[in-house]
């Protein structure tokens, strides 16, 4: 949500930012991070009100508490407000990549910028979206089969490969932290086929040459 912020307030106001506030900003950012971190943690410190693993069922089992019920609410909904959020600024720096027009360059050069912000917009969009289908699995999906290896799917599995899933989404949209092997196989894929034409004055030339 932090990066979905910046990149919002950057774009809507770009020249209210002084270069001398600029790490005070970052700075606070962290700080409230760290705070509601630290805020959610002593929540759950409370006696039972905290998750128990279950290795049988490879599961976090949250314990038989009203504490317990509400911690789970609570850090639900609190993914939910920060995903809607993010997802907000996204949408609004979307709409302002798309709508303004970037003067004082070629068409093609503007076409290729707005193509990368756009690009980058998916990005961002996606990663705020993993971590949403994460806990719909853990909360929700799981609940569908009693078998092991279904919870284990949406459990387990779903939690290592949502972690997973954001670093190839990172690679897959960055091309400067590619490897060079997957730099030489989307650079294939997009070439596309010159098309060699002659030019006007040669046609006349040409038939000269043939009389």
């Amino acid at each position: 949500m932090c990066m979905a912020a910046n990149r919002f307030f950057v774009i809507y106001f770009p020249f209210r930012q002084k270069a001398k506030n600029r790490s005070y900003i970052t700075m606070s950012a962290i700080l409230i991070c760290f705070a509601l971190a630290i805020i959610y943690t002593i929540l759950g410190l409370r006696k039972l009100c905290a998750y128990v693993y279950d290795p049988e069922q490879f599961e976090w089992r949250v314990e038989e508490s009203e504490c317990a019920d509400q911690m789970t609410t609570l850090i639900f909904w609190s993914i939910i407000f920060l995903a809607a959020l993010s997802n907000s600024f996204n949408v609004a720096t979307g709409m302002k990549f798309l709508c303004t027009q970037v003067s004082g360059i070629r068409q093609d050069a503007a076409a290729k910028r707005r193509k990368k912000r756009l690009w980058l917009f998916v990005q961002c969009v996606i990663q705020d979206c993993l971590h949403l289908v994460d806990l719909v699995n853990s909360i929700f999906l799981f609940q569908l089969s009693e078998e092991i290896w279904f919870r284990y799917i949406f459990l387990c599995y779903s939690f290592l490969a949502i972690h997973a899933a954001d670093g190839i989404v990172m690679l897959y949209f960055n091309s400067e932290v590619q490897p060079e092997w997957l730099q030489r196989i989307r650079q294939k894929h997009s070439r596309t086929g010159v098309v060699a034409v002659s030019s006007h004055n040669s046609l006349p030339q040409d038939l000269s040459r043939t009389h």
